[in-house]
């Protein structure tokens, strides 16, 4: 069974596949380590060494931020905007969109959600 941050990995697949379960590397960056580690992008997960798989490990923790640690950092950003009560804070105290979409004719699910909350 192999392992890539503590989580098992189909070891019939192709590594730059298997990186793109992880929430936070995209296709593209999953070619970019592997091109930083000197893997091809057609190398399966099963053809890598114990080193190759240490390696991946180690890049992986000390250069991105992926899964739980992402969504600590996203959630935190998002706090600290609430905290300071600006514009993009209030929109997403409410649950409104941020962006500058339009809610006039978008966003109904949101706001469904939200009448369904504050109703009594």
């Amino acid at each position: 069974m192999y392992y890539i941050l503590n989580k098992p990995i189909n070891s019939q697949n192709l590594i730059v596949i298997t990186l793109c379960t992880f929430k936070g590397i995209s296709y593209k960056m999953a070619i970019l380590i592997c091109a930083q580690l000197g893997f091809g992008k057609k190398a399966l997960v099963k053809e890598l060494t114990k080193y190759h798989m240490d390696s991946l490990n180690r890049f992986i923790k000390q250069y991105l931020l992926v899964n739980a640690d992402l969504t600590r950092y996203i959630h935190g950003r998002i706090q600290k905007l609430r905290n300071l009560r600006g514009y993009k804070g209030l929109r997403h105290k409410k649950q409104l969109p941020v962006h500058g979409q339009r809610t006039r004719s978008n966003a109904k699910t949101n706001k469904l959600k939200r009448k369904k909350r504050f109703s009594r």
